[in-house]
């Protein structure tokens, strides 16, 4: 018996030896899709047994010891399950802007702290720790009726949306330090109580008809920045409401021929920055613009929309009305630099929407 468990304990020992190589010569590598945002170690110019080795060792030594350290087999495989485990057992970030929330009994909900990026506001304002001062919400609101009239001089229909950031729509799901207690003001609750009375500012609250569809569809990805294409959809209803009030020959798609088809699961951009593998993807449900555009009417205009990432839920729609949908896209910082009289004297816009998230809009 004794024998029989040492010669085991031998064979697994030599097995786990020996898995490297093996995973090597087969190229047999899970997890190989594992993005680790830095560049691999390639293998040296010079190989063994040359005659350009002999002249310099210690350097031909550090280059292969750098590439095998990099392109061992099975390294991703090892890397990914440390990985899975620090995350779901251990509830710890591989990268600081990922923040681990909560389980909805489906998927785990991750969140951006965009501050440690360097990419707008974090979590200091959901928790109220970074609040408005009366100054800068004035600035804000001259701003505002600023653009408005400006944009409006140019002959061109206006509309501004905000997009609320994933936590401030989904803060149930975030790690109790990150939740804001109850009454807690955020920076973008200040907006929005200073905007109420606003006087021909045509600004959306997106938060809005987000709020009411959220106890029945799920509208941001669980392990991705974005809202999902519901949520876009919703956008693009309250966006177009905006502009029908300003022009009522523009009328809003009906959203009695909008189809809904079940796509494969897609992988999270928050779940690619932790360098995790695709296990566990996203529902994706993507809407069927054929029956819609059937009712849609002739297109007519030109539609200049200064936007980010979350515009791309929103663009099919507004494609099916407009002749062209005109998008200029800023990855970091405030939008509204871009409404200049130069962009708008040479696009000529009949529309133009001035949409951005919430993280840009209250720095």
């Amino acid at each position: 018996m004794h024998r029989a468990r040492n010669s085991s304990l031998v064979v697994c020992f030599l097995a786990v030896l020996l898995a490297p190589t093996v995973a090597s010569l087969f190229r047999f590598e899970p997890f190989a899709a594992i993005d680790e945002k830095r560049a691999m170690a390639k293998k040296p110019a010079m190989a063994l047994g040359s005659g350009d080795i002999s002249k310099n060792v210690p350097a031909a030594t550090q280059g292969w010891e750098k590439y095998f350290e990099d392109n061992f087999g099975l390294r991703k495989f090892l890397i990914g399950s440390y990985r899975l485990l620090a995350v779901h057992l251990l509830k710890t970030s591989p990268n600081p802007a990922v923040v681990i929330g909560q389980s909805d009994g489906d998927r785990r909900w991750l969140f951006f702290d965009a501050k440690v990026s360097g990419d707008g506001l974090g979590f200091e304002s959901i928790l109220g720790k970074k609040s408005y001062t009366p100054s800068e919400l004035a600035a804000i609101a001259t701003r505002l009726k600023q653009l408005t009239a400006f944009v409006q001089s140019k002959g061109a229909k206006f509309v501004i949306a905000v997009c609320p950031d994933k936590q401030t729509m989904y803060p149930e799901y975030l790690p109790a330090d990150k939740r804001p207690a109850p009454g807690t003001l955020s920076r973008l609750d200040q907006f929005w109580a200073m905007a109420a009375s606003f006087d021909g500012v045509p600004i959306v609250d997106l938060r809005i008809p987000l709020k009411q569809a959220k106890a029945d569809q799920q509208l941001y990805y669980p392990s991705d920045t974005h809202w999902n294409w519901r949520a876009g959809w919703l956008a693009y209803e309250a966006i177009a409401r905006a502009l029908e009030i300003q022009d009522p020959s523009r009328v809003v798609l009906p959203a009695a021929e909008l189809q809904w088809q079940h796509k494969p699961a897609r992988v999270g951009d928050l779940t690619i920055l932790m360098g995790l593998p695709a296990i566990g993807r996203d529902h994706d449900w993507v809407p069927d613009l054929a029956k819609l555009g059937a009712k849609a009417g002739p297109k007519r205009g030109k539609l200049l929309a200064i936007t980010d990432s979350y515009f791309v839920f929103n663009q099919p729609f507004f494609e099916l009305q407009f002749e062209k949908v005109d998008r200029r896209y800023v990855t970091r910082g405030v939008r509204d630099i871009l409404l200049t009289t130069g962009l708008l004297d040479a696009e000529k816009p009949d529309v133009v929407l001035l949409q951005t998230l919430e993280r840009y809009w209250t720095m």
